[in-house]
């Protein structure tokens, strides 16, 4: 099983989930609001903020646990979906997941999904 962690930009969110659910097996998904910075300004990412100078910006983050085979499908639908070309378009991350369970049902692994 994976957690894809997808970094959006707001604007972008309902392309996004209109995209995912058109796919044939999508797990669903949990929308969490966010505030970061990316990797900083300029060439090589050098900005160095200081105490006055707080540069966040509001992005969303979308969880989805999926079976491993529906990994790849769901990152490139969340790729495509998110991408403007311009800076701040995102970041995609994933990571195994050990282990889940479903509170209600009891299930255990990808059943749970």
């Amino acid at each position: 099983m994976k957690l894809v962690n997808a970094i959006i930009a707001p604007h972008r969110a309902s392309q996004v989930i209109h995209a995912l659910r058109g796919l044939p097996h999508f797990p669903g998904y949990t929308l969490l609001t966010g505030t970061g910075e990316s990797r900083g300004h300029g060439e090589g990412g050098s900005h160095l903020p200081s105490e006055t100078d707080i540069d966040a910006r509001s992005n969303l983050v979308l969880l989805i646990a999926c079976p491993d085979d529906e990994a790849d499908l769901i990152i490139n639908t969340i790729q495509w979906a998110a991408h403007t070309g311009l800076p701040a378009d995102g970041l995609i991350l994933v990571s195994n997941i050990l282990d889940a369970r479903r509170i209600r049902t009891g299930q255990s692994g990808e059943d749970a999904l």
